[in-house]
């Protein structure tokens, strides 16, 4: 699977160095999703990061949770055979959520439309590739984007506020999360 390695260690990291393998692009997919405000999202990136396949579908106002659920399935299931990714091939699904995730968890308190605080569980959704899933807090997950790639990349603190369909922070100092739904 490996094209090559790097050996280096992320500073102050505990155990073992890190060995980061560089992958045929095609060894590996990845599927991130979103529910955020008025939308589902969900793509499909291959082994170098690079998007093979995305969608977006609008909520409406009227649906009920049930409905929300019930598309965000359809909307994965859609992406991943649009993305054509042969068996097996599928690692891991990465959500964000609105409002407030359940540690280790799919669960979530939410305001969603049509403007009311929901319980949601996305397990279905999430789970239906019958892969490895993890969900988080959206600001959670831009941060850690942010913070590994983005604009905080070598940062050793840093405030993400994000404002969408309401409002998220998290804090990080000395190169971890400080605030936020993790410990």
């Amino acid at each position: 699977v490996a094209e090559g390695a790097s050996n280096g260690r992320e500073e102050g990291g505990p155990g073992r160095p890190t060995v980061p393998l560089l992958l045929r692009p095609e060894c590996v997919y990845l599927l991130g999703t979103d529910l955020e405000g008025t939308a589902l999202r969900a793509c499909v990136l291959d082994g170098r990061r690079a998007v093979v396949a995305a969608e977006v579908c609008r909520i409406e106002a009227d649906w009920p949770v049930a409905r929300t659920l019930e598309a965000w399935q359809a909307l994965v299931g859609r992406v991943v055979e649009s993305a054509a990714v042969p068996a097996g091939r599928l690692a891991t699904v990465g959500a964000g959520l609105p409002g407030v995730v359940e540690r280790n968890g799919f669960r979530t308190r939410a305001f969603l439309p049509p403007g009311n605080w929901s319980e949601l569980d996305a397990r279905a959704p999430l789970c239906s590739p019958g892969v490895p899933a993890l969900a988080a807090n959206n600001v959670l997950c831009v941060s850690e984007y942010e913070r590994r790639v983005g604009m905080a990349r070598g940062e050793e603190g840093f405030l993400s506020i994000l404002v969408r369909y309401g409002l998220g922070a998290a804090l990080y100092g000395k190169g971890r999360l400080l605030s936020g739904e993790a410990d």
